[in-house]
């Protein structure tokens, strides 16, 4: 009987520490936690997880930013933000090295940019050498595409935007990691430029890229317009000699049409 007791006791203690762990599993939305803080630690370690194997699966996606990325790994504290700042992941470019330089290692980021905002600001005679004006007066000037292409000035711009108006929903990056005879693109820019200028991924590119594809294309459009003249050519003779209706003539029609849609 006490055996009995004692085993129905151990089942019961089993079944209410089956439930307590049910009751203290994560129920957090990361997406919607992002920027505040996450109280239970064991959430924050999930969020963690969630948001770092996210990118890590996304990151040559047009939504998923490393800016963000990487402030949301900051803020909770994250075990993967440690790893990515001594060993970068995602560092392709300017661009990436910079947003990576402004949360590991402030300081550099700071000194190797300030000449860029300090640029800006005299040629609109304003002078100052303190990082947080040089940010508010940033977002109020009327930027040019030239500096607009600064990797310094597109990181700072994001400075700026998390320090006026919050760390979320007020930047975009843009991606092409696909485009031929060209090194991945990856850059970033406030709303309100991206909105006033019309600005796309090409403004990111680098000039020998747009060279290559501006060749590739005039090159490609060529051999088009002369694969449709001379199957065009084809197409008259064919219905010119009625000799070229038989089997074998009708095979060269189609090819030459097929030809003619394709080029």
């Amino acid at each position: 009987m006490n055996c009995c007791v004692r085993n129905c006791s151990a089942i019961l203690l089993l079944i209410l520490g089956m439930v307590t762990t049910i009751n203290c599993s994560s129920h957090v939305n990361c997406q919607e936690s992002r920027g505040n803080a996450i109280s239970n630690r064991q959430d924050e370690l999930h969020c963690c997880n969630e948001t770092f194997n996210s990118f890590s699966k996304n990151w040559h996606n047009e939504a998923d930013y490393l800016t963000e990325t990487l402030q949301s790994l900051k803020d909770w504290s994250c075990p993967q933000y440690n790893a990515e700042c001594s060993k970068p992941t995602f560092n392709f470019n300017d661009f990436t090295a910079l947003v990576y330089h402004r949360s590991c290692n402030r300081t550099l980021f700071e000194s190797r940019c300030l000449d860029s905002l300090m640029r800006a600001s005299s040629a609109r005679g304003v002078s100052g050498s303190i990082w947080s004006n040089l940010l508010r007066d940033l977002r109020t000037f009327q930027l040019s595409q030239d500096e607009l292409r600064d990797p310094c000035i597109q990181v700072a711009l994001y400075d700026a935007a998390v320090q006026e108006r919050g760390k979320y929903g007020y930047y975009h990056e843009m991606k092409r990691v696909f485009i031929p005879f060209c090194k991945f693109i990856w850059c970033g820019l406030d709303a309100e430029n991206i909105h006033d200028h019309s600005i796309s991924a090409w403004l990111c590119i680098p000039t020998f890229c747009r060279t290559n594809i501006i060749i590739s294309i005039v090159v490609c459009s060529i051999l088009s317009i002369w694969n449709v003249v001379a199957n065009s050519i084809v197409l008259v003779v064919f219905f010119k000699q009625k000799r070229y209706t038989s089997s074998a003539g009708i095979y060269k029609l189609s090819i030459a049409l097929a030809d003619i849609m394709v080029g």
